[in-house]
């Protein structure tokens, strides 16, 4: 018997002045809101760790992994000229699948399968504190 699918993302990057429920989702399901890369913080760590935690239970680990993925993608994709940085290529860190300027390793469906089962099985902030991405 095969697995379901991953979910679709059911996140879309911000664009207007109004906001949906599901632009607020969306800045807690992006690391870059924290300060990430070349991104200004815009939430604290704390506060997105606790709306990542309630995602996660609200929603699932898998689904809040995919959201998190898409709007990663999304945001290392408006930017230009990535520094280059020698970063671990594990295939648990979200890099191995191919997130701004780095390779794909992994597929996306390898990557959030198994993010997730950790997930489960630890707990969102340690495991979101042991994978930086």
């Amino acid at each position: 018997m095969s697995e379901n699918p991953v979910p679709k993302p059911t996140v879309r990057p911000a664009t207007g002045s109004s906001w949906q429920a599901s632009d607020v989702r969306a800045v807690f399901c992006n690391p870059v809101n924290v300060g990430l890369g070349p991104f200004k913080q815009i939430v604290p760590e704390d506060l997105w760790l606790k709306g990542a935690e309630k995602q996660v239970a609200e929603h699932g680990a898998e689904q809040f992994l995919v959201n998190v993925l898409f709007m990663l993608k999304d945001s290392f994709k408006r930017v230009q000229g990535h520094p280059s940085r020698d970063v671990s290529l594990e295939p648990d860190n979200i890099i191995a699948t191919g997130v701004g300027p780095f390779p794909c390793l992994i597929s996306d469906e390898q990557w959030v399968r198994r993010s997730a089962a950790k997930v489960r099985e630890e707990g969102v902030i340690p495991f979101i504190l042991r994978n930086p991405t």
